[in-house]
């Protein structure tokens, strides 16, 4: 291959690697450069970990909190507007509500659909976070 074109091919690439977001929930108007979407996303891991803990226990009553606004948090990423993402959000919310509402002998099966449900929708969507869904399924 030539050396121009390598040099043009070279640039192209930086040009593409650049442009990437560093993860899916970068640069938005949070003021700190994560998206409203990722800020939401990380509140409800944390809450996922004491829930995780409770479950853990065998804690008779868990409270979800509304989380209604992950159909209209801002993201970084176009991909979540759209009804893939929608869809993903409504089984969130719906095995939330089966997990309030789990006798808690279910609690430890509902909490893993629960948890299934954030895997499953960062395996298509946004795989960064994973690593950290991981840690909230209960030890066997």
């Amino acid at each position: 291959m030539r050396k121009a074109t390598l040099i043009s091919l070279a640039f192209f690439l930086g040009i593409c690697l650049w442009t990437l977001p560093s993860s899916c929930g970068s640069a938005n108007a949070s003021g700190n450069g994560d998206s409203e979407l990722t800020l939401l996303m990380r509140k409800m891991e944390k809450h996922m970990q004491t829930v995780r803990k409770k479950v853990e226990k065998g804690n008779a009553k868990i409270d979800v909190p509304d989380w209604n606004e992950i159909y209209t948090a801002p993201s970084s990423k176009s991909e979540m507007d759209t009804i893939t993402f929608k869809s993903f959000a409504y089984a969130l919310l719906k095995s939330a509500e089966n997990l309030e509402n789990a006798s808690q002998e279910e609690q430890p099966k509902v909490y893993k659909a629960l948890v299934d449900v954030c895997m499953t929708c960062h395996t298509a969507m946004c795989p960064g976070p994973k690593v950290r869904i991981k840690k909230l399924y209960l030890p066997n």
